[in-house]
């Protein structure tokens, strides 16, 4: 069995240290957050987050949560994120190691199998989003590990040499990218890079053999049954109701979020580019200069051996950045980490010609011969191209650590203590109260008290009316289920529940109902019938 290259635990153990150090005690909104409430409750109870499902995230969440008994759940998936980060800076370090030897096949050594890669390990494991994504609970980090294990697999590729091998390879390369599409969509990045590659390559595999990577494919996809399986069983959050067919492909599709696609106009997307999806911001300046560098390089040294390479990084970069400049979400950066990813690698391609050029200058001016890192201009050389990395780890520290951060937390204690006995909290705010339902029906918050919290967007869709009539029976909801307005669903939620409970809160005002209005308390506002003023904390 091979022995696991240095370089990899360096970057991995490292690099998880500094993550556990960092990351979130509890649920987070910091870094574009807010789907933590919604992806915690689904990890820990097996329910059907937001679409696309990631039936691999709260499937791995779920056993993470329940074999790593430290602190909140949310801490826990926090350290589940931080763990796939590390490992796909790791695997990251790995593909560049190997990927030197196609770059700079007649150069050392010790600078291709450790300084090289372990620079792109921590220029990727240090850039902002990357880190950001592996400090909270997301999706992002397990993404950025499949896109890491892919990378290194099309490496292992193209170095192989016997037919055999690469079969091997690619029959790993469709099982990883199966899996990973059962995480999140955006692995159909690395999927086209690798297609494009193998022609580039000139590879066509034996009919027998593009029948096993076609399985392989598809036999982790079988994980989305996932989807209806646990959806006929009701669970708490079961977005879409996908038990049913066009809930499953409502879901699947992720066709809540198709008016964002392609809806941006240009000068928008001038912006965006300019103001949200900013390299300078990802890597800092010496490390966007590395990396324009490294770009310029390998078109200056491009060759039939690590064509492929260079094809497969710049495929997955270009189709990451088409595609999120023309999607108009508010969380772009988290979506382009395949992007910066790559650039991570190419600022590792831009230091690595400085090294292999300093340690060839050594070499001809004979200045040390028993090792190339005795010689100034190789110290010089590491130190300079240390400094991509370093300066990301001292701009990005304060910026991105979330350790003591708890406005979360903090928002669901002030809510549950203001709130009276056997009362109902009702939030359309997707962060704020996906907190509630989190610390609610996770933590416990609020249940010795018998408080209701209720996520009012889910109301909005007839399959959320259906989940609330299922787990909410002692409430009234509007029988229309074409009524989709949140405004005039939370009214007519208040005029039919107002006499049943002590006390119904919003977290936010909106025109109230004729009769009423809103007294505040805090971060909540109770809905008061104007003739019981007298008694507006409790009207039972």
């Amino acid at each position: 069995m091979k022995k696991v290259p240095d370089v990899f635990w360096c970057v991995f153990l490292f690099s998880l240290l500094i993550y556990i150090l960092t990351c979130a005690r509890h649920l987070s909104w910091e870094h574009d957050g807010a789907d933590g409430g919604d992806l915690a409750i689904c990890a820990y109870t097996l329910g059907i987050p937001h679409p696309t499902g990631y039936p691999l995230y709260c499937l791995l969440g779920w056993l993470f949560v329940h074999i790593v008994p430290i602190g909140e759940v949310a801490f826990r998936l926090n350290l589940f994120s931080a763990l796939f980060a590390a490992l796909g800076a790791a695997f990251s370090a790995l593909a560049v190691m190997h990927a030197s030897d196609l770059i700079w096949p007649d150069a050392d050594d010790r600078l291709k199998h450790f300084w090289i890669p372990i620079i792109a390990g921590f220029s990727i494991a240090f850039s902002y989003s990357y880190w950001s994504q592996a400090l909270i609970v997301e999706v992002y980090a397990l993404n950025a590990f499949f896109l890491a294990l892919i990378t290194y697999f099309a490496v292992l590729f193209i170095k192989s040499e016997s037919e055999l091998a690469k079969e091997r390879i690619f029959f790993w390369t469709a099982f990883a990218t199966g899996l990973g599409f059962t995480n999140h969509m955006s692995t159909l990045y690395p999927f086209f890079a690798s297609l494009i590659m193998y022609g580039v390559y000139g590879w066509v595999p034996r009919w027998k053999t593009f029948i096993k990577g076609v399985a392989l494919f598809i036999l982790p996809l079988l994980l989305y049954l996932y989807l209806p399986i646990r959806s006929s069983m009701n669970p708490l959050m079961d977005w879409g109701d996908p038990e049913n067919m066009s809930g499953f492909l409502w879901v699947l599709l992720g066709k809540q979020f198709k008016r964002l696609i392609f809806s941006s106009l240009f000068p928008q997307i001038l912006y965006r580019i300019y103001n949200q999806i900013n390299p300078i911001k990802q890597l800092g300046w010496m490390g966007l200069a590395a990396s324009l560098f490294g770009i310029g390089y390998m078109l200056w040294t491009m060759n039939r051996k690590n064509r492929p390479f260079y094809i497969f990084l710049s495929s997955v970069a270009v189709l990451n950045f088409i595609h999120i400049a023309n999607y108009l979400v508010i969380d772009p950066l988290s979506f382009m980490l395949p992007a910066f990813m790559i650039l991570g690698i190419f600022a590792s391609i831009g230091a690595g010609f400085i090294l292999v050029y300093a340690s060839e200058y050594n070499k001809r001016v004979k200045d040390d011969k028993k090792s190339p890192l005795g010689s100034l201009a190789i110290k010089v050389s590491v130190l300079t191209c240390f400094l991509i990395p370093s300066l990301m780890f001292v701009l990005h520290y304060y910026t991105v650590d979330v350790s003591k951060d708890a406005k979360a937390y903090d928002y669901a204690v002030r809510s549950f203590s203001n709130a009276v006995e056997g009362s109902v909290i009702c939030e359309a705010y997707y962060g704020r109260s996906l907190s509630l339902l989190y610390y609610h029906h996770v933590e416990g918050m609020g249940k010795d008290k018998n408080i209701t919290p209720i996520y009012f967007e889910h109301t909005m869709f007839p399959w959320g009316k259906k989940n609330f009539r299922q787990h909410y029976p002692q409430y009234a909801i509007t029988p229309d289920d074409n009524m989709g307005d949140a405004d005039e669903i939370s009214r007519d939620f208040i005029l039919r529940n107002y006499d049943k409970v002590p006390a119904i809160y919003f977290g936010y005002e909106f025109e109230a109902p004729d009769g009423y209005e809103w007294k505040a308390i805090d971060d909540l506002f109770q809905v008061i019938r104007i003739n019981d003023k007298g008694n507006p904390a409790s009207h039972l």
